[in-house]
């Protein structure tokens, strides 16, 4: 999974692991948490998202089960 580095307010980086829909998203605070079971397509979209954080905020954020990595 190579991070992907985004300009956004909100996120600072994502890795995506497609064979298991693992979302890694990483916070500009430093925060690391790991989404389960994200379909690629979803991904993908947010990806094209004309704002990551927002898009990932209404689609991703509280939808998906989820861990506290760092």
């Amino acid at each position: 999974m190579n991070r992907k580095y985004l300009q956004s307010s909100n996120l600072s980086a994502v890795r995506y692991q497609p064979y298991t829909g693992v979302l890694e998203v990483a916070f500009h605070d430093g925060q690391v948490y790991q989404y389960f079971k994200v379909p690629a397509k979803l991904y993908a979209e947010m990806m094209h998202a004309s704002s990551h954080g927002s898009f990932f905020n209404y689609n991703i954020r509280r939808q998906f089960t989820y861990r506290k990595v760092g």
